[in-house]
């Protein structure tokens, strides 16, 4: 992920697990940026743990209909302990299925979803997003100042066709 930051200063091999601040001391990037790594790291393990990866029961994205087909819906979804939100590029909370599966926010003009049988597979990632694509982001009292950035994670839902969908087309 690139920003502007003098260093990324989480070291895993150290098991630190918080940052504190000495009274009178200057605050630095360095320092804000370690601790928001050091809670996500936590978060994270903490649902690799207890979850590793899938859906929720309750919110979850995916429903498996009795006829064995799958019908997406909006909800969450964790990969690797990595927990995401798969919304619709619409924002309206009644997208569902294929609408849902074309529609993505976080893949916009996304391809169709295939025919016939296939693996569903959330790819999630840590997307940098900076105050020239959200102007709440500048500091109004600085006179529009950039002061700092946030992360976003990306949710991105594809499907890969199952092997026997591939060689009946093949032949």
């Amino acid at each position: 992920m690139k920003g502007s930051n003098s260093r990324f200063s989480l070291r895993p091999e150290r098991r630190y697990s918080n940052t504190a601040h000495i009274q009178g001391g200057m605050v630095t990037d360095a320092d804000l940026t370690e601790a928001g790594q050091l809670h996500q790291e936590r978060d994270e393990a903490q649902n690799a743990v207890a979850m590793a990866s899938g859906t929720p029961g309750a919110n979850g994205i995916a429903l498996f209909n009795a006829d064995g087909s799958i019908t997406l819906r909006q909800g969450w979804v964790l990969a690797e302990g990595k927990l995401g939100q798969l919304v619709a590029a619409t924002g309206e909370g009644s997208v569902a299925g294929t609408a849902l599966f074309e529609g993505q926010a976080d893949l916009p003009e996304g391809p169709e979803m295939p025919g016939g049988k296939a693996m569903l597979y959330a790819d999630l990632w840590e997307r940098p997003v900076f105050a020239l694509q959200d102007d709440y982001l500048a500091d109004p009292g600085l006179h529009g100042t950039e002061t700092s950035y946030r992360t976003r994670t990306m949710v991105q839902i594809k499907a890969l066709p199952l092997a026997e969908e591939l060689r009946g087309k093949a032949g």
